[in-house]
């Protein structure tokens, strides 16, 4: 079978970005844990609940949770302000926010 140069540039292109992607939530989930976060994961491995309710400071560990698109579930920290908020835009999957303060 015979490819054409446009679609394995495509293709390649493609897995890049793919890459690019699993290596932003391996950190996110690197500094995460570092934070002491509690991250829950399926039996596959997709991260569905964070809880950053331990963190100390404002907006702690947000930056982090946007990258893990697959989040059903998040836990804020103590204090988290309109900044911390806009971060979680692209987590399409959330489905429970809770915004106690502890």
């Amino acid at each position: 079978m015979r490819f054409g140069l446009i679609p394995l540039v495509m293709l390649t292109a493609a897995l890049r970005g793919h890459c690019r992607a699993d290596d932003d939530a391996v950190s996110a989930l690197f500094e995460l844990e570092r934070l002491g976060a509690r991250v829950d994961r399926t039996a596959g491995g997709e991260v569905v609940a964070v809880d950053l309710s331990k963190g100390v400071g404002v907006n702690v560990g947000l930056q982090h949770v946007a990258a893990l698109t697959t989040v059903r579930r998040l836990t804020l920290p103590p204090r988290v302000d309109d900044n911390g908020l806009r971060l979680l835009t692209n987590l399409s999957r959330l489905e429970e926010l809770d915004l106690r303060p502890y």
